[in-house]
């Protein structure tokens, strides 16, 4: 039985996710680690080759990692992206959760068009509502972060 992937960590990962990286799961021992995007796709495609001359330390043990992740997708599984989330559909399941329907209605209304994150985060600021927001969102991503493991297979605690 592989070691179980720490749930706290991996919503952690998943929510603080940028677009030059990418995250995996190595699940023969749960570590979530990071790689630049750029050096996957560079040795993917060839044009970073080891023995990785001229590069840091710290740079050659992530082209390792690159190298490990090309040759065994089974053991090397990607997290989910901000694009698998939707955080904007979690918005909008948040808004129409709200109990008050004025509000609830605000909310949704304010959530359409450009700026829409920008405009949320203020509501939820001026009507008290953060901690609410921030609940909701934290157990969305750890449903979803319980379902990514049980679909590939991954222990979690």
């Amino acid at each position: 039985m592989n070691k179980p992937v720490d749930l706290n960590e991996l919503v952690e990962q998943m929510d603080m996710q940028f677009e030059e990286y990418r995250t995996f799961v190595n699940k023969e021992n749960s570590v979530i680690f990071n790689v630049s995007a750029d050096k996957l796709r560079d040795v993917e495609d060839g044009e970073i080759v080891s023995p990785y001359d001229g590069y840091q330390d710290w740079e050659k043990e992530e082209l390792r990692d690159c190298e490990a992740i090309i040759d065994d997708n089974e053991i090397y599984i990607e997290i989910p992206s901000k694009y698998d989330i939707h955080e904007y559909n979690i918005m909008e399941e948040f808004c129409l959760s709200i109990d008050d329907n004025k509000l609830s209605d605000e909310l949704y209304y304010a959530i359409k068009g450009s700026g829409a994150f920008r405009r949320f985060k203020d509501m939820v600021f001026r009507y008290d509502i953060a901690d609410d927001w921030y609940q909701y969102c934290d157990n969305k991503y750890r449903k979803i972060a319980i379902e990514w493991c049980e679909e590939n297979d991954i222990d979690y605690k």
